[in-house]
């Protein structure tokens, strides 16, 4: 933006759409306020507004949350009759709840001639489950507010309950639209499955599995990947695998997400074995699914079977490895006690490593009790200015394990 501002500032007479790319410019950058004197620099020049400037304004006034300042544009959006504008009042809508001004945002709806406009309902109740009033949002379906036929906007209820882990409401809702004899979307039933995972909500993970089974959903690539993650996470290796084997179809998140399962259960064979099946069907693996291979190995100490599978990443399929590759294997080494391989490791990247690497190494070191190489290690965080109070801790662990005390002078 430095650069573009130094251009900007060498135009003789630039016109609304130059100012409008500076306006936009600074409401996406690391100093949104920097828009505000765009914008007072265009209102003094007497230039006549349109719909993106006030729309790029009021973004960088959620960003700032600066209240005053938006309360002031809005005063000008209403004047200059951009306000009847849905893209500008959805703006509008975003900025009061943003600001937590609630009540403002539901006035502002109320008055809105497209209340039925996607954006709007959405962004008024992301406003009250932002100001932890939930109960107002599902109250804006059962009180007539929304149309409640209306398949898309429950279907983006629900998707924002489960985002917000609310995950007892998404299913009261899936139960509302059943009464209805409405059906939700894959999408947000996957949505909502991806937050039972991330929160172990296993009953609710049963449910919808139950949902999709009595309302003869199709088991799409998609819906079971969903359900083989959400029944890993939870610790049903065996209902994860139940669905994979049901699937109609998969692609190679499906494998993926079999194969990372299997490696959170401890099941390495299992996982090596699913990726040479998923090859054997004509399916390519990705770098993602050589990292979940990869951290399979690692925790179940196959270190042959961990390099083989890196070097088959690499030589067969060209990959270029990652940091997260490169960590896994120097966790595969570390957790083996093969602690000089993995240094060597490190110190072979082309970053020479970076802090949780070396981190990852320090661990090990505790385990086999490696003072020299622990106080190493230790002398790199310092010099990569990444130190944490877990170090020190861990040196000492090192220490106790080999069963000497720590050497002040040398740490």
């Amino acid at each position: 933006m430095q650069y573009a501002a130094s251009i900007f500032k060498n135009i003789e007479n630039p016109n609304l759409f130059m100012f409008n790319t500076m306006l936009r410019g600074y409401s996406i950058s690391d100093k949104p306020k920097q828009a505000f004197g765009i914008f007072n620099h265009l209102r003094t020049d007497g230039f006549l507004l349109d719909q993106f400037s006030f729309v790029t304004i009021l973004k960088a006034c959620a960003r700032e949350l600066a209240f005053w300042m938006g309360i002031g544009i809005h005063g000008v959006v209403i004047r200059s009759g951009h306000v009847l504008l849905i893209n500008v009042k959805n703006t509008l809508l975003h900025f009061y709840c943003v600001c937590g001004e609630i009540e403002d945002a539901h006035k502002l709806f109320d008055e809105n001639t497209h209340r039925n406009d996607l954006i709007s309902w959405n962004t008024l109740m992301g406003g009250y489950l932002h100001v932890s009033e939930p109960d107002m949002a599902i109250s804006l379906i059962f009180d007539g507010l929304i149309i409640g036929k209306d398949v898309v906007l429950w279907n983006c209820m629900i998707d924002k309950y489960a985002k917000s882990g609310m995950i007892e409401e998404s299913i009261a809702l899936l139960e509302s639209m059943r009464v209805e004899q409405l059906k939700p979307n894959a999408c947000t039933l996957v949505g909502l499955l991806s937050a039972c995972a991330d929160s172990g909500a296993l009953s609710a993970g049963l449910f919808i599995n139950d949902y999709v089974k009595e309302e003869g959903l199709p088991m799409d690539a998609i819906l079971g990947t969903a359900l083989v993650d959400m029944y890993a996470k939870c610790g049903c290796l065996d209902k994860a695998i139940d669905v994979f084997k049901r699937m109609e179809r998969k692609d190679v998140r499906s494998w993926t997400a079999m194969i990372s399962s299997y490696g959170v259960h401890g099941k390495a064979r299992n996982a090596i074995m699913l990726l040479y099946r998923m090859e054997e069907e004509g399916f390519k693996p990705n770098e993602i699914t050589f990292l979940a291979v990869l951290s399979a190995c690692s925790h179940g100490g196959l270190v042959t079977e961990g390099m083989e599978c890196f070097e088959r990443m690499v030589g067969k399929y060209g990959y270029l490895p990652k940091f997260e590759h490169y960590g896994c294997l120097i966790d595969l080494l570390g957790r083996a006690g093969m602690l000089e391989e993995a240094h060597y490791l490190i110190r072979s990247l082309p970053t020479k490593g970076d802090a949780i690497e070396w981190r990852a190494l320090l661990a090990a070191c505790r385990v086999y009790g490696n003072v020299e190489l622990a106080e190493c290690v230790k002398r790199v965080l310092v010099q990569i200015d990444n130190e944490h109070p877990t170090d020190s801790i861990l040196i000492s662990s090192t220490y106790a394990a080999a069963g000497r005390l720590p050497d002040q002078t040398r740490l």
